[in-house]
């Protein structure tokens, strides 16, 4: 099969279109031929290496796992010993982080319990911007009574792929949802339902001197003891992303510290991938709110970039010239990013969207 490999860090050019062995599932696994896949923030951050300190787990010197991309939805292709919830044309996505990735290819095999069943009439393009940064975004609000209406959430970093997610459910969920962001996103933020916006360029808002009850934080670029002062008595304060990752760790070791006796709580969002329970929620979410929840979907995925897996004519390197759209439905692998590759940490508009690109020339 085709694949999308990663031998070292660097920018997008270091990726690699090869033929590698396609997998065979084993007792208890699925394997799946991919429709769709996502491309979030984790992989932009694996492709580069940074922050720094995940090459401690990820490797120093180069990625000890070549695999890329970690939100998938297809058709199962195949199950092994053992499996009793898929069949093959089953329709399914899954996060494979916990499997080493591998959504870039033509086919991923993972245990039986990583994949969940598409909600039905969800396609696989929406679906596969689910598994992630949804679920991140589901489980950083507290899950389904972690907001109460009238409570006032802050999103910073509202327009980049969890934020934008986060925005729609706080506000089906009843908050007054602030939403923070770069100037040429404000009306995007806006339009997904946040009821106030601010431009980070021009306003911090830890300095407004209004109180938020959760404070949801993909960009971390606060040093806690200010998020501190933004919080209202009983309010949660939660980083999932930073751009340094200075902020992060500030909150996983300082933000304990200084939350005991305060009545506010400062910490990281850990998610959970792939709980069933969670990503049936979302489902019926997605399926009650279309289209305006699913627009969230559509949203967090602006550019159309088709990453054809069909064989290069003599070369099988990604080369960012090569510019023409895939089919969706010539067996190619439509890729919606849902990350966040903007250098300030904030998500494009679909106006400042870049071309369609694809990883080589029509067979």
């Amino acid at each position: 099969m085709l694949a999308i490999v990663q031998r070292r860090y660097g920018t997008p050019d270091v990726l690699r279109l090869e033929e590698v062995a396609t997998p065979v599932p084993g007792d208890g696994e699925v394997l799946v031929r991919i429709r769709a896949a996502s491309v979030n923030r984790t992989d932009l951050e694996g492709l580069a290496g940074r922050p720094l300190f995940y090459r401690a787990f990820m490797g120093l010197r180069r990625p000890r796992n070549q695999r890329v991309g970690l939100d998938a939805a297809g058709e199962v292709e195949a199950v092994g010993t053992g499996v009793t919830r898929f069949k093959p044309g089953d329709h399914v996505y899954a996060d494979l982080i916990n499997n080493g990735g591998g959504a870039f290819a033509e086919f991923a095999c993972a245990r039986e319990k990583t994949w969940h069943q598409i909600p039905a009439g969800v396609d696989f393009e929406t679906a596969s911007t689910l598994p992630a940064s949804a679920i991140l975004a589901f489980q950083g609000l507290g899950r389904r009574d972690g907001i109460q209406q009238g409570d006032k959430v802050l999103i910073n970093g509202a327009a980049g792929c969890v934020g934008t997610f986060a925005v729609k459910l706080a506000k089906a969920a009843g908050a007054e949802v602030t939403g923070v962001c770069s100037t040429s996103k404000l009306d995007f933020v806006r339009s997904m339902g946040a009821a106030h916006v601010k431009d980070y360029t021009r306003e911090d808002y830890t300095r407004g001197g209004r109180r938020y009850d959760r404070i949801l934080d993909a960009v971390a670029n606060r040093a806690v003891f200010a998020v501190r002062g933004a919080l209202a008595e009983g309010g949660i304060y939660g980083a999932h992303g930073a751009q340094s990752g200075v902020g992060i760790l500030q909150a996983l070791v300082a933000g304990p510290l200084i939350s005991v006796g305060r009545q506010r709580s400062i910490g990281v969002v850990v998610g959970k991938p792939n709980d069933a329970t969670d990503l049936g929620i979302l489902g019926e979410l997605v399926q009650a709110h279309d289209p305006r929840f699913r627009a969230a979907a559509r949203a967090v995925s602006p550019w159309s970039v088709g990453w054809s897996l069909r064989r290069a004519s003599g070369r099988s390197s990604p080369r960012t010239g090569d510019l023409r759209p895939a089919p969706p439905s010539d067996g190619s692998i439509r890729v919606q990013p849902d990350g966040d590759p903007c250098p300030d940490g904030h998500e494009a508009r679909e106006a400042d969207a870049p071309p369609v690109r694809s990883l080589g020339p029509s067979s």
